[in-house]
């Protein structure tokens, strides 16, 4: 079970944290992936890269210095079974995170993708935007 805890502070200040994410990744544990780091091709994501065959590039928790954060965290579906011909998931999270997409209109956007097929597993999608953290 993939497992999310999410504080957030509005009234940090410079010795305090606005933000802390804690999370797991409830894999298989010999699915490679590299750790997280700072992306060759996207300097201001952080995060870790899946690197299972045919699901590579994708990942489960990202940030950027622009103040976006993402999660994904995976539904078993009713056969307990993914499904390995869809998509992958991870992907939502790379797409967005490197986007310059608002939340809504990203989910807009996933929405009219899905509205007539599920090309993913099950999933619960976290996404923040700490540029409206006050909001």
């Amino acid at each position: 079970m993939c497992i999310l805890f999410i504080y957030r502070n509005p009234d940090a200040d410079a010795r305090s944290y606005r933000l802390i994410i804690a999370s797991n990744r409830d894999e298989m544990y010999k699915r490679p992936a590299l750790l997280a780091h700072y992306w060759d091709k996207h300097p201001e994501c952080l995060g870790g890269i899946d690197m299972e065959p045919g699901k590579e590039g994708g990942t489960w928790l990202a940030l950027s210095t622009k103040g976006k954060a993402a999660i994904i965290l995976n539904f078993v579906n009713k056969e307990g079974v993914p499904n390995m011909s869809r998509k992958s998931r991870g992907s939502l999270i790379k797409n967005f995170i490197t986007s310059n997409d608002s939340i809504e209109l990203y989910l807009n956007k996933l929405h009219k993708e899905n509205i007539n097929i599920q090309p993913y597993n099950p999933y619960c999608l976290v996404l923040l935007d700490l540029k409206y953290v006050n909001n």
